[in-house]
């Protein structure tokens, strides 16, 4: 009872600071863009999120402001558009990315190369505009915000065509990526165990060297915050979804153990260790008293991150250091250290650090008692049933009827 007590007070509490995040997201923009109109200016709202700036009476341009979903969330972007349809000023104006991405962008002057261009451009990444390497996610984000608010302003307000974009775009790593999922359901429905370590690899390439898109701590706080952009379908977001979907088929946690990169390199660690006879293994009360360590880790980083505004900085996982050369000093700190405890005891960051692991075994749980429960029913169903059939055969209940 004290269990199911503390686990719905801990769900109340993730709940409250996501409300505070969706009530507190947004902001007044009415000065930045008088500020960057220029002194002098009258900036009035025409619709939704247009706005008109003029100067003595003279239209001088329209700003609007869209936002787009990156790799940990949104991305909001305020854009001025001259009378003449070209691209004056862009502001980044509030974003929950991941910082050490979003820096690495900032940085290489991407948003440099959008300043200029026409309104009815194309802004997409390998048309008109370069991606950053290593950090494409945020970098499609800007640009498809960019896209939206310049498209916007161009039909609406200059009269100008705009060139169409598909609704939904599926790659050559989005459908290896479903390869992947569906060949791991298939082994292990046929419980072809031997052949997990072809599967690790696999996802060790494609997740991890290739598209550097590990499920992380800030994709699901961008689920539960209702930030997910289902126009561009991002890589990590099939990811997340098949998983959720191989755990509510099987009932297993099959993303830990079959597929994920850093869990392919803790393996290969440990099998390091057993072969030079260094491993240790924990002991079972050890095991038992750090069980549950990762879902609490879990829980206080997306409570934290959910108050602070900003959802991206609840990953403190070390794979963006690993995979993508990206991270925080306390990522870059505990990588070494996470790699050596590994070739001593064997998934020591899986077992006892890692917040997805803890948070899809958490979903597994959740499942299995789910179909307990739904079991128990319907055999005290069949039970009641079955009792009812042998009253009504009784001899004394037939005189009766």
């Amino acid at each position: 009872m004290k269990k199911k007590y503390l686990l719905f007070m801990s769900l109340l509490i993730l709940a409250a600071s996501v409300i505070v995040y969706k009530v507190q997201a947004g902001g007044d923009y009415l000065p930045k863009m008088r500020e960057m109109a220029g002194q002098g200016s009258e900036v009035k709202q025409l619709a939704g999120e247009i706005y008109e700036a003029s100067q003595q009476g003279e239209i001088t341009g329209y700003f609007n402001l869209q936002s787009a979903i990156g790799y940990a969330g949104p991305v909001d972007v305020l854009v001025f558009i001259d009378k003449e349809g070209q691209l004056k000023k862009l502001e980044i104006v509030q974003q929950t990315e991941t910082p050490s991405f979003f820096n690495k962008v900032m940085s290489v002057g991407f948003v440099d190369n959008i300043l200029g261009k026409k309104a009815n451009s194309q802004f997409e990444l390998g048309q008109d505009l370069d991606g950053v390497t290593n950090a494409t996610f945020t970098s499609r984000a800007i640009a498809e915000a960019v896209r939206k608010a310049s498209h916007t302003i161009a039909m609406t307000q200059l009269n100008m065509e705009v060139p169409q974009t598909t609704s939904l775009k599926l790659s050559l790593e989005h459908y290896l990526l479903l390869g992947l999922l569906f060949a791991v359901f298939l082994f292990q429905k046929f419980k072809l165990n031997k052949l997990r370590n072809v599967t690790l690899i696999a996802g060790f390439l494609l997740i991890g060297y290739w598209q550097k898109a590990l499920l992380t701590l800030g994709n699901i706080a961008s689920v539960i915050s209702g930030n997910i952009s289902w126009q561009n379908m991002p890589f990590w977001l099939i990811l997340l979804i098949g998983v959720f979907a191989l755990i509510l088929i099987t009932g297993r946690n099959l993303y830990c153990y079959w597929i994920c990169p850093y869990g392919a390199l803790s393996e290969l660690l440990g099998a390091f260790g057993r072969f030079s006879r260094t491993s240790y293994k924990p002991c079972e009360r050890s095991i038992k008293r750090f069980k549950h360590l990762r879902l609490f880790l879990a829980w206080i980083a997306l409570v934290f991150a959910f108050l602070m505004m900003n959802p991206s900085i609840s990953s403190y996982e070390i794979f963006a250091p690993l995979f993508a050369w990206e991270g925080t000093a306390v990522q870059w700190l505990m990588l070494p250290v996470m790699l050596f405890a590994g070739v001593f005891i064997l998934r020591i960051w899986c077992r006892f650090f890692c917040p997805v692991g803890g948070i899809l075994d958490f979903l597994v749980t959740c499942r299995r008692s789910c179909v307990q429960w739904i079991d128990s029913k319907v055999m005290k169903n069949k039970l009641s049933q079955k009792q009812l059939r042998q009253i009504q055969l009784e001899p004394g209940h037939q005189e009766k009827a």
